[in-house]
């Protein structure tokens, strides 16, 4: 396991720990483990053994597999982002009803992620409008 791949995985846990409003020692209990190393964990300086891991996703209400996919898409939105994602697009982007709902597509997604504001907090409500009107841009066109 690399060390990006650590700060992914790290970063995926701590976005899906903040996402459900859990602290730190509340993950950590219901994960069983120590609040200190899920710390690490989450900087990326420790790598969680499979079993780890697994508590911890099962904790987060999600699987391995998901934070490993989060954590590479979250890699990858600080490329096109220059580090930064707003809040209200990582959980429109995170939500698998919206995703479903709205059928966004991998290009819609890159596009989104592109948008960059005055304000720091645009609603997830914002970017679905945003969405929308791209495609309605695309259908007068």
């Amino acid at each position: 396991m690399t060390n990006d791949y650590k700060k992914q995985l790290g970063a995926a846990i701590r976005e899906r720990r903040k996402f459900l409003n859990l602290t730190q020692s509340d993950l950590a209990k219901t994960a069983g483990i120590n609040r200190s190393h899920l710390s690490l964990i989450e900087t990326g300086e420790h790598r969680p053994s499979k079993r780890t891991l697994s508590e911890i996703a099962r904790a987060l209400d999600t699987t391995p597999e998901e934070l490993e996919s989060t954590g590479e898409y979250l890699a990858d939105a600080a490329k096109t982002s220059g580090g930064r994602m707003y809040p209200g697009l990582w959980e429109l982007l995170n939500d698998p009803d919206a995703i479903t709902l709205y059928q966004i597509t991998e290009e819609e997604k890159r596009i989104l992620r592109t948008i960059r504001l005055q304000w720091n907090n645009p609603s997830k409500g914002f970017f679905i409008q945003a969405l929308l009107d791209y495609r309605n841009s695309r259908k007068e066109g």
